[in-house]
């Protein structure tokens, strides 16, 4: 059997739907102006030359004071399903999309 014929007999995987990203959720549910500002950062970020990844959801969920967070000098509102996302680890209502888990960052 040669290398090609193996590979061709092997079911490939199933790939489920992704859920939304935090901008995409932000936008779909009344919070575009809050997207809009995490795309202003990510672009002067990419202006600058820096590769910053941010999980945006522990952003919006704010301090442990429930106060915003500021992020490269802009302040971040408090958004109350990103707050119950954070706090469960799990989606509390159906509207917010579900924590990814993955294997390079499981969940602690």
């Amino acid at each position: 059997m040669t290398l090609s014929e193996a590979s061709s007999s092997q079911p490939m995987p199933q790939h489920t739907e992704r859920p939304p990203s935090c901008r995409e959720w932000l936008r779909a549910n009344g919070y575009g102006h809050v997207a809009d500002l995490i795309d202003e950062v990510m672009s002067d970020w990419r202006a600058t030359g820096r590769r910053t990844r941010r999980n945006w959801w522990i952003v919006l969920a704010g301090n442990r004071r429930g106060l915003g967070r500021v992020v490269a000098g802009r302040v971040f509102p408090v958004i109350p399903e990103a707050r119950a996302r954070s706090a469960s680890g799990l989606s509390g209502s159906t509207s917010v999309p579900p924590v990814r888990v993955s294997n390079r960052w499981p969940p602690a």
